[in-house]
């Protein structure tokens, strides 16, 4: 019994400085903290990282408001080159990804081509 009323105590202390710490002292502000750390958790890699450092570049309250929050993950986006978003290309240009810009389009390689391993041996298409 006495291990579960030290754990609600510690919880409610981590919370309250927690709390302190984010400047938040009114009901709308910590429903606004408690969606902008979910929305947060989501992300991926990179915008968090972007997230964070519009945050540790604020002066004040230390983190940002939901309407912030959303203008900075919409900015992120919309500045990235890879971004899942409508794109245009000219008429019977495809479009390509990133990620394919080093592999090997392989309906362009000829069948005549032969591989030449380090140790010398050269193998054609027909071995």
């Amino acid at each position: 019994m006495k291990h579960n009323v030290a754990s609600a105590s510690k919880l409610r202390t981590l919370l309250e400085c927690y709390l302190k710490s984010c400047d938040v002292t009114q009901f709308e502000n910590l429903c606004d903290l408690l969606i902008c750390d979910r929305s947060k958790s989501s992300l991926f890699e990179g915008c968090l990282k972007y997230v964070l450092s519009v945050e540790s570049g604020k002066m004040g309250q230390n983190w940002l408001p939901i309407n912030e929050l959303t203008a900075a993950i919409d900015n992120f986006l919309a500045a990235r080159a890879d971004a899942t978003k409508p794109r245009a290309f000219a008429v019977g240009q495809m479009p390509h990804s990133p990620r394919h810009l080093n592999s090997v389009d392989r309906r362009r390689v000829p069948r005549e081509v032969h591989v030449t391993y380090s140790t010398g041996y050269t193998r054609s298409p027909s071995t």
